[in-house]
């Protein structure tokens, strides 16, 4: 039989959240020479990426490494919608990093699941450029990779609205849990 190990176990003087320290480790590679660590683990519940992230950088802190990166796996045996909603908008926030023009595209946007789809309504359009780059693919491998959900990923396009008496330019992040429009 097979030895879990467990974060807290493993990583004893870090400090973080219950269920940021009750995760599995599936995997973990160090290397030694740039003293940097990748650990695969599997949660409970979704945990957000800041508490992550502040767990990660306190492991590298106790343990004198220069990065610690954690890649997450949620196993939550029956997901509900909002579960989806929370992961996908964890996601699309994180996509500034990683994809900055999905990013900036999704940034406001809304989401909902129906139908055995996420749909996401795109406040400020641009729903072409997403397709074209398979955004909603990769939304959707995410999804199965780290939630165990098989959805795709479908744009719709909200009218938008221009308020020309606003001084700065919207702000804001991908905010779920909000139906899309309406088809006629």
């Amino acid at each position: 039989m097979e030895k879990t190990y467990i974060m807290r176990e493993v990583f004893p003087s870090a400090q973080g959240d219950e269920s940021v320290r009750d995760g599995v480790i599936r995997r973990m590679k160090i290397n030694r020479e740039n003293r940097t660590a990748k650990i695969d683990a599997v949660f409970r519940r979704i945990i957000p990426k800041g508490w992550l992230e502040s767990y990660s950088a306190d492991i590298g802190r106790a343990y004198k490494l220069t990065e610690v990166a954690i890649d997450p796996v949620f196993d939550i045996p029956s997901p509900t919608e909002e579960d989806i909603l929370n992961f996908a908008a964890q996601l699309t926030a994180g996509l500034h990093e990683t994809h900055p023009m999905w990013g900036a595209i999704l940034c406001d946007s809304s989401a909902a699941v129906r139908g055995g789809s996420l749909y996401v309504t795109l406040r400020h359009g641009n729903k072409d450029i997403l397709q074209r780059e398979k955004a909603g693919e990769y939304i959707s491998e995410q999804l199965k990779k780290r939630l165990g959900v098989s959805l795709p990923t479908a744009f719709l396009e909200q009218e938008m609205e221009v308020d020309y008496k606003r001084k700065s330019p919207p702000t804001g992040s991908f905010s779920a849990g909000i139906s899309p429009p309406r088809r006629s």
